[in-house]
């Protein structure tokens, strides 16, 4: 499927030394410049070690000294782990999941019970827009982009 192909190429691009292993050390240099631009942007610093450690039990890979495309694949979680690591916007999204709880004790309705990671997953997939089209998908060759 189109998901399936950018999510192997997202991850091609994790993979900075190209052996088929994506480890913490790649995850901090692709989310360090998410973070850097949160503090310029919102004057919010977060620490990047604490969203990899997130990110690595989102994926739950089988070695727990990195992450392979067939973890990444496993996971169900592809699209979402891709945005969270290179978008502010989809971090901040993910990140206040857990603050979108009422302030006062009210029971949970469908409308007020925070985001899950998978209903957010669910939700970013449903939008090709976020992620643009697969490669070779929608745009033409002589795109420079």
């Amino acid at each position: 499927t189109a998901r399936r192909a950018c999510v192997r190429w997202f991850f091609g691009l994790l993979d900075i030394d190209g052996d088929g292993r994506v480890e913490r050390w790649d995850l901090v240099q692709f989310f360090r410049p998410i973070a850097e631009e949160m503090l310029v942007e919102l004057g919010e610093s977060v620490v990047v070690a604490d969203v990899v450690d997130e990110l690595w039990d989102m994926i739950k890979p089988a070695n727990p000294g990195y992450i392979t495309l067939k973890d990444v694949e496993a996971s169900g979680a592809g699209g979402l782990f891709s945005c969270v690591l290179t978008d502010l916007g989809s971090f901040l999204a993910y990140d206040s999941r857990e603050s979108d709880v009422p302030e006062e004790e009210e029971p949970a309705t469908a409308a007020s019970a925070p985001m899950s990671a998978q209903d957010y997953y669910d939700l970013m997939s449903a939008s090709d827009d976020l992620l643009g089209p697969s490669p070779g998908e929608g745009r033409s060759k002589e795109s420079p982009i």
